[in-house]
């Protein structure tokens, strides 16, 4: 599969559209998958300005660490707004509780959860269990908001597969 094709896929874009917005016909993009007509450099260019990604990405077969990043470029811009909602989040946190780590622990999670994510419904999965926690956090009265957090933390230290296992209990444990 070259490039192309992959990043249609990854960013969920049909060709037609991709076409109305390249300004050509669907017949074309067809003719770059089969390999009967190579990309001009004009498309390329505007390929490249649309997704965001690289020239050389669009007419050869990608590496798999190619395409992982590509994944996760995808991802990554999809969840944005997500990603906002929890930093503003994260600052009322900080509003409430004046610990100088507190930032860092939050950032450290975010990141951990966009590096960890293999796909889509993963991500989704830890971002909904990332707002429960900071739900706990800005909604608990009982002290002991701090200590879940710093469990959050050791958590996530111990890979993926425990991460979310972990995490789900945690959240179940104090909602």
């Amino acid at each position: 599969m070259i490039g192309l094709e992959f990043i249609c896929k990854t960013f969920q874009i049909e060709y037609k559209k991709l076409a109305e917005i390249l300004g050509i016909t669907p017949q074309t993009i067809n003719s770059w998958l089969r390999g009967k007509r190579k990309i001009s450099k004009d498309k390329l260019k505007k390929l490249s300005e649309y997704f965001q990604l690289p020239e050389e990405y669009f007419q050869r077969e990608l590496f798999e660490d190619e395409m992982r990043d590509i994944s996760k470029i995808y991802l990554e811009r999809k969840y944005d707004t997500e990603i906002e909602f929890l930093e503003n989040k994260r600052q009322s946190i900080n509003e409430r509780f004046d610990l100088n780590d507190m930032n860092e622990l939050i950032l450290n999670l975010y990141r951990k959860v966009i590096l960890q994510s293999e796909s889509e419904p993963d991500m989704r999965f830890k971002m909904s269990l990332i707002e429960n926690l900071l739900y706990l956090l800005l909604e608990g009265e009982d002290g002991r908001e701090v200590s879940v957090l710093w469990e959050v933390t050791d958590i996530m230290l111990e890979g993926n597969k425990k991460f979310i296992d972990e995490l789900e209990k945690l959240t179940g444990k104090y909602l």
